[in-house]
């Protein structure tokens, strides 16, 4: 599911790739104006010719997300939301640990599952056993279910 925040941004700058826009977000620095923001996330605007990156602060946590439909997909948005999480050295190199798919489920058998209070500490759970690939979540009753 592609989504898009609403408003404005900090600041946008144009960046080589994915992993360079998280990178940016996750150092909390501005390396065009040489200084330090409140990255909360950030959007991936435009095409592979022309990207760009659209950084948002604390503010946008109360800006809704909307899901890109075919009348709006010209816009080429996709926000990433910042996640504090505690990240194994194995998964640090790409740009990001998880890819939200929403009302979405995966029909395999659980590896292990837990309740738990919230989506954050379902991919926490996740992150701490070697054998998580995936992880289902149900946000109605906080149910985690780790598969392969």
């Amino acid at each position: 599911m592609k989504v898009r925040k609403e408003g404005v941004g900090v600041f946008i700058r144009k960046m080589e790739s994915l992993t360079t826009c998280a990178e940016t977000c996750r150092s909390n620095f501005d390396s065009v104006e040489n200084q330090i923001f409140d990255c909360h996330g950030f959007s991936i605007i435009g095409t592979d010719l022309e990207k760009r990156c659209e950084f948002y602060d604390e503010s946008a946590d109360e800006i809704p997300l909307h899901t890109l439909t075919n009348t709006n997909m010209e816009s080429k948005s996709t926000y990433f939301e910042k996640q504090c999480m505690a990240i194994p050295s194995h998964c640090t190199n790409g740009a990001f640990s998880f890819e939200l798919q929403k009302d979405r489920i995966l029909f395999v058998s659980p590896i292990e599952s837990i309740i738990v209070d919230d989506r954050k500490r379902c991919l926490n759970f996740c992150l701490s056993n070697p054998n998580c690939h995936s992880v289902n979540f149900n946000q109605h009753n906080g149910y985690a279910f780790l598969v392969v």
